[in-house]
């Protein structure tokens, strides 16, 4: 026997049905909210555009350096050649092999904050966050791929440098940009500049 309907309802039509469907599209939106203010990053939809969304690392890049095994306080009270030779995380370089490398014409790409960049950077660095590398490829394909790059931003545990290094050997190939010697810089900026190594202000 057919269960009646309520008037202006079509026959099979069960709200208790849609009500409880609704309640668990409620919920999970709820989850998915709560979920999202507790990590580090927002989560990306399909469909929409996350510029700090970083692509999984290639071989020899670490994006997560261990904060463990680097000792900020330390680097904090040493200046000029004191700094040339302390110790980085490994997989980095220090500020003695940077400085030989800008002696020799290394390309050095910023990836802090532009404002960081502008009031102080290395003498002739690019400054190229990982959100601009795929935006200003073309400007990155005037260099000679042969061309060593350096990449740094506050050092230590600062995931910056590992993040633009990571996109720019990742995606740079399809883009015609095939750097064959990318480094990472294990101190930041101003140990550079605590070093006396030369610097330069404003933009590029």
């Amino acid at each position: 026997m057919r269960r009646p309907t309520a008037p202006g309802t079509r026959p099979g039509f069960c709200m208790p049905t849609i009500v409880r469907a609704l309640a668990l599209v409620g919920v999970a939106g709820l989850i998915g909210v709560g979920h999202s203010l507790t990590r580090e990053r927002p989560i990306a939809f399909a469909g929409t555009s996350a510029p700090d969304t970083q692509p999984e690392p290639r071989e020899g890049f670490r994006t997560s350096p261990d904060p463990e095994t680097y000792n900020a306080s330390r680097v904090d009270t040493l200046s000029g050649d004191d700094l040339l030779d302390e110790p980085v995380l490994e997989g980095m370089i220090t500020l003695r092999e940077a400085r030989e490398l800008f002696e020799q014409g290394a390309l050095f790409l910023d990836s802090r904050h532009l404002e960081n960049f502008e009031l102080g950077h290395i003498e002739g660095a690019v400054w190229m966050p990982a959100s601009e590398v795929l935006v200003r490829a073309e400007e990155l394909m005037a260099f000679d791929p042969a061309t060593p790059v350096v990449i740094y931003c506050t050092g230590g545990t600062c995931d910056a440098s590992h993040n633009t290094a990571s996109r720019l050997t990742t995606y740079g190939p399809d883009l015609g940009l095939d750097f064959a010697d990318v480094r990472i810089l294990g101190l930041g900026y101003e140990e550079w500049e605590r070093a006396g190594l030369p610097t330069a202000e404003g933009d590029q």
